[in-house]
C-alpha cells in the first residue's frame, strides 16, 4: 500500500501563536527539558538561531529570543483534528509526533488524493492564522 508522510515542521509554533497571539513576528523557539531547540521561528532563523542549538547558545544569537518548552500533549491534542482530516480518506493514519503523520491511501490516484489531503490541510491551518499572516 502507498503511504503518503506529512511533515509539517512548523507545527508547533503555529498552535503557541494561536495561544499566545503577541508571538507573532517575533523570534520564538521551543525547547525540550534538556534545553535543546526542537523549533524555530523564521524570525529566530535569521538571526542565525537552528533547530538542535541549546538554548544558551541560541541567545548569544539572538538575545531577545523568547524560549517556550515544547508542550507535545498540546499540540497533539489540537491535531486530532488535522489526523481527523486524514481519517476521510483512509483508515490508517499513523500519527509519529505532532509534525509528523503517515497515512496509508488505498485504491487509484493516489498521488492526486496526496495532492488533495495537502491543500486541504493547508487550507484549514491558513484559516486559523491571522489575517496578516495570512498572505
Amino acid at each position: 500500500m502507498p503511504v503518503a508522510c506529512f511533515h509539517l515542521p512548523q507545527i508547533a509554533l503555529a498552535c503557541e501563536r494561536s495561544r499566545l497571539p503577541h508571538l507573532w513576528g517575533e523570534a520564538v523557539a521551543l525547547a525540550d527539558v534538556q534545553q535543546n531547540l526542537l523549533v524555530v521561528s523564521a524570525e529566530a532563523q535569521h538571526a542565525g538561531v537552528q533547530v538542535g542549538q541549546s538554548v544558551i547558545s541560541a541567545r548569544a544569537f539572538c538575545p531577545s529570543l523568547i524560549v517556550l518548552p515544547y508542550d507535545r500533549e498540546a499540540y497533539e491534542s489540537s491535531l486530532t483534528l488535522v489526523w481527523d482530516v486524514f481519517a476521510i480518506e483512509s483508515s490508517v493514519v499513523e500519527p509519529v509526533s505532532p509534525e509528523i503523520c503517515f497515512v496509508e491511501l488505498q485504491g487509484k490516484e493516489v498521488l492526486e488524493r496526496a495532492q488533495w489531503l495537502a491543500n486541504a490541510l493547508a487550507t484549514r491551518i491558513d484559516s486559523s492564522l491571522p489575517s496578516r499572516w495570512n498572505r
